[in-house]
Parts: C-alpha cells; sequence; structure tokens
C-alpha cells in the first residue's frame, strides 16, 4: 500500500452558512448518481473532442492534397511556359 503522508493529517471544518442556508445531507446513492452525472458530461466531452479532431485531421488531409496538386500543376505549367 502507498503511503500518503498528506493525507495524515484530517482537518476538521465547522459549517458556516451562507445567508441563512441550511445544510443538506446527501447519500450515497445522491453521490453515485452526481458521480454518473459528472462522468456522462466528460464522456461527451471527451467524444466532442475527438470528433473534432478527426474532421480537422480530415480537413487538414485534403488540404495537402490540394496543395500537392497545385505544386504538380505550377511545375507543368513552368516546364510549358518555358519551353
Amino acid at each position: 500500500m502507498t503511503y500518503y503522508p498528506v493525507l495524515e493529517h484530517h482537518v476538521q471544518y465547522q459549517f458556516e452558512p451562507v445567508d441563512h442556508e441550511e445544510p443538506s445531507i446527501s447519500t450515497q446513492q445522491d453521490e453515485g448518481h452526481v458521480l454518473r452525472k459528472e462522468c456522462r458530461k466528460w464522456a461527451i466531452r471527451v467524444a466532442r473532442e475527438a470528433k473534432a479532431i478527426q474532421e480537422m485531421e480530415k480537413r487538414l488531409s485534403t488540404l495537402k492534397e490540394l496543395t500537392n496538386e497545385v505544386t504538380k500543376y505550377s511545375s507543368l505549367k513552368n516546364k510549358f511556359v518555358h519551353h
């Protein structure tokens, strides 16, 4: 088991309500729901970012192909113009 010295000292804080705030007690069931919600949020974000990366890679590939075509065309054009 790994030892973490930071976790050795426990600090207790007193609840200080703000503007007549009432403390709420969460249950393990609530915590599970919150955790699942957070997981879904991050999974959606990762999927969205992965899709964006794929789309950008596809665009980059297309631009490289177009650049190659333009370069080929320019070199052919130069051969015929100079002869």
